[in-house]
Order: structure tokens, then C-alpha cells, then sequence
């Protein structure tokens, strides 16, 4: 669905209009990328309730591919009991070139199956660039000197939920965790998430740092 604005525009006959509503570009794309979304995240619900594809299928990267969010959104619109619904995509009418409104039927089984795939991809599916930001609880090195572990317990910016990763750290950014680990300062690491089992740790770190404290400069 697009969204429009309102301004004045020459008509015709050489006279101010009084009114043109003109198509915004960010609104076609939103819409397009929602029954993209959508349409796949259908598709994946009907295969994997047939038996032809596993529920892993939807952390498959891609375009068009539904996010956790947009997963859950689409299995919660039928409701607690999950009643079909349908879904409507439309243009405006004005819009150059605009195509017949489509139209998506979510059936009870495909609403479980989406609410099952938004749990995996919160819960079991590794992800990248996931950001943690909370106290470190843990330290383990092997010996005095150089690299460590850590385990940060904090809020990690892919889910909202508070969780404890473990994160592998070089002498000079496990250092930093020792002292805020002493201080009681909140570190920030950025990384991929590895699930292993009940096993959650950040690799490939791109980015680790202490945040301060209240009062620090």
C-alpha cells in the first residue's frame, strides 16, 4: 500500500491545481517487501506441513526471506485459535503501472508452522552481527597472559531478551573485561551467533568495549 502526499502541481489549462497526490517511492518498496516476505513465508509453511522441506528451511538466506518478526506478525493475525484470515497487498489505483491487489490465505496449519519458524529463528538459528550489551559474570584464561573467555550476561539487541553468551576475547579486549568485570561496568560485543546445544557464544567479534559509568567522562 502506498503512501501519498499532498501539493500543488500546474494542471492543463495553465491554473495552479489545488490538489495532486504524488506516489512515494518508500511506500511501494515497504509493500513490496512485505508481500515478498509474506509469499515466501506461505510457501515455506505449505512445504514444510507437506514433508518436503525441514522447519530450517526458513533461516535460509535470501531476498525475499521472512525475518523472526515478520513470522511471528503473520502467525499471530488469525487470533489465539488460529482462524484463517486473509491478507490484501494493493497499489493505489493512481500509481503508473499498478497491479491488481493480491490476496493471501493463512490457514490455522500454516499459522502454527509460522509461529514454530519465528521461535527457530530466535532460539536455535545462528545469526550474524548480533550485538550483547551487559556485565560480565565470567572469566577463564588458561594461564596469566594472553587470550581469554567470557561470559557477558545482558540484553542482546537481535531478541530484547536477557541471555548470558559466552565470548572468546584477546589478551588486550580480555583485559578491559577483567577490569569492568572489577568495576561493575557494562561491556558491548558484537559478533555472529553460534548455538550449540543450550551452548551460546559470540565469533568473529567485530567490536568489544567497555561502556562508562555514570560521572566518567
Amino acid at each position: 500500500m502506498d503512501v501519498y502526499t499532498e501539493g500543488p502541481a500546474a494542471s492543463a489549462t495553465g491554473q495552479e491545481s489545488l490538489l495532486e497526490i504524488l506516489p512515494r517511492p518508500f511506500g511501494r518498496k515497504v509493500t513490496s517487501r512485505m508481500l515478498a516476505a509474506a509469499r515466501q513465508a506461505q510457501r515455506l509453511a505449505v512445504e514444510v506441513g507437506e514433508g518436503d522441506r525441514p522447519l530450517s528451511s526458513f533461516g535460509q538466506p535470501g531476498q525475499a526471506s521472512p525475518n523472526a518478526t515478520e513470522l511471528e506478525a503473520l502467525s499471530l493475525l488469525g487470533g489465539p485459535d488460529h482462524d484463517v484470515y486473509q491478507v490484501r497487498f494493493s497499489q493505489s489505483p493512481l500509481v503508473p503501472g499498478s497491479r491488481e491487489p493480491t490476496r493471501l490465505k493463512i490457514t490455522p496449519g500454516q499459522q502454527r508452522i509460522l509461529g514454530e519458524a519465528a521461535n527457530f529463528l530466535r532460539t536455535k538459528q545462528p545469526r550474524a552481527g548480533i550485538t550483547i550489551i551487559g556485565l560480565v559474570v565470567r572469566l577463564f584464561r588458561a594461564g596469566k597472559y594472553g587470550k581469554g573467555e567470557v561470559v557477558i550476561q545482558g540484553v542482546d539487541d537481535d531478541t530484547g531478551d536477557a541471555r548470558r553468551l559466552r565470548v572468546e576475547l584477546d589478551e588486550s579486549d580480555y583485559n578491559l573485561a577483567v577490569k569492568a568485570h572489577a568495576t561493575g561496568l557494562e561491556v558491548t560485543a558484537t559478533g555472529d551467533l553460534d548455538i550449540r546445544g543450550t551452548r551460546r557464544s559470540l565469533r568473529r567479534l567485530t567490536s568489544f568495549s567497555v561502556l562508562p559509568g555514570i560521572g566518567d567522562d
